[in-house]
């Protein structure tokens, strides 16, 4: 068993490892492709998961419940994003191509406190790119997440129990325990 949980409420019980023969089923993506966000969020909770997408949801106007960052870009060091400094600060350490225990429960405190009112940020050493599968997993219904597709936009996942299930059935499928 990966993880555990009730009522959306999940814990990860080892860090997981995406199996290196499974990377091109991953790069798929799993929501609404589009080159921007502005018009496309119909959602009072929204999360965004890597720099660039917070970066272009702020600049459309959306300052998201949860934001997930590394201040990496391809590898880069960017720095610090604008535009958050009434966020609580959350931070976390995962590894690349890995989903934390640590990094799991940073996403969790971070959604739960962000219900209850509380903008958060979580800033990751090492890379976010895989926590949009806790975010979407543990996300309120009809939350959106938002994350980026390498070269080609930013994908728009409306939350849904199918979706979430979706998710969960790609972790079995595409992970293995470290």
């Amino acid at each position: 068993m990966i993880f555990s949980g009730r009522a959306g409420i999940y814990e990860l019980s080892s860090d997981i490892k995406l199996r290196i023969e499974k990377a091109d089923e991953l790069r798929k993506a799993r929501g609404k492709l589009s080159q921007s966000i502005l018009g496309e969020i119909s959602s009072k909770f929204i999360i965004t998961v890597g720099d660039r997408v917070l970066k272009s949801a702020i600049s459309a106007g959306f300052i998201p419940n949860v934001c997930i960052f590394d201040m990496m870009e391809e590898r880069n060091f960017i720095g610090p994003p604008e535009n958050i400094s009434g966020f609580l600060l959350l931070r976390t350490r995962n590894e690349r191509g890995t989903i934390s225990k640590d990094a799991w429960a940073s996403v969790r405190d971070a959604i739960i406190i962000a219900s209850r009112g509380i903008r958060t940020a979580v800033l990751v050493e090492g890379e976010e790119d895989l926590l949009g599968f806790p975010a979407v997993i543990m996300a309120p219904e009809g939350s959106y997440v938002l994350y980026g597709q390498p070269k080609e936009g930013i994908v728009h996942v409306l939350v849904t129990d199918d979706v979430k299930d979706e998710a969960i059935k790609l972790l079995y499928e595409l992970f293995e325990v470290v």
